[in-house]
Parts: structure tokens; sequence; C-alpha cells
């Protein structure tokens, strides 16, 4: 008999056991999801974050390129026009030519990144860009 009541209590035992370890996992879960959960939602903000920069990256090159369009063609007019048609404005740059420091100045705006470029010039027989440098 003695054998039997030792099984029994080892069957109580193993049951009380393994109820036990159903709450433990539960929580065990609940933690691995609340885990995946906050990693889930750090790379969504790391790759919103990414693209607001790639949009900026590419509204400064854009706006770098205008100026230098700018710049292009403010010396274009100056050699083609004269020293009156150097300084202007249109849709892509604003472009200022001071004839005291003989440069040409230009800026851009691409959504709210703004880009300045300044040239030097040389008179030879034509102007001519002597130094090129970001503002």
């Amino acid at each position: 008999m003695m054998h039997s009541e030792t099984i029994d209590r080892l069957a109580v035992q193993s049951v009380r056991s393994h109820t036990d370890q159903r709450g433990y996992i539960l929580g065990v879960v609940l933690i691995f999801f609340l885990v995946f959960t906050l990693l889930g939602l750090a790379f969504i903000r790391m790759a919103d974050l990414e693209g607001i920069s790639a949009l900026k990256h590419a509204h400064k090159s854009r706006a770098y390129y205008y100026a230098a369009a700018g710049i292009h063609k403010g010396l274009w007019r100056l050699n083609s026009i004269g020293k009156a048609a150097a300084s202007f404005s249109d849709s892509m740059a604003t472009v200022v030519f001071d004839s005291t420091s003989n440069t040409l100045t230009a800026t851009s705006s691409v959504g709210a990144v703004s880009q300045a470029i300044r040239a030097t010039l040389v008179k030879q027989s034509v102007w001519k860009v002597q130094k090129w440098q970001d503002w």
C-alpha cells in the first residue's frame, strides 16, 4: 500500500507544478510581445527618420545645383549683356553681381533648405570663374 500512496502523492505534485507553470508561461509570452512591439515601433521610427533625412539631402542637392546654374547663367549674362544684367532672380535662384569684389553670389531654396555659392571672377578677354566656394 505504501507504494500506491507514494505514486498518488507524486501525481498530485506533478499536477500542481504543471498548473503553476501555466501562469509563468503567460507572463513570459506577454513580455516577449512587449519586447517585439517596442522593437517594431523603434524600426518604424528609424525608417521614418531615414526618409526625412533622404528628403533633406535631395533638397540640399537640388538647391546646390540650382545655385550653380544661377552662377553659370549670371556669368553668361555678364559676358553677353553686361554688368547690369549679371544680377537677376528667376524661379531657380537669385544671383547678385558685386562689381567691387568681382563676385557672383547665387542663392537657391528648395523646401526648407537654402544653398548659396559664391564665385570670384577674373576679367580676361571674357569674365571667367577664378574661385568657386559654397557660401
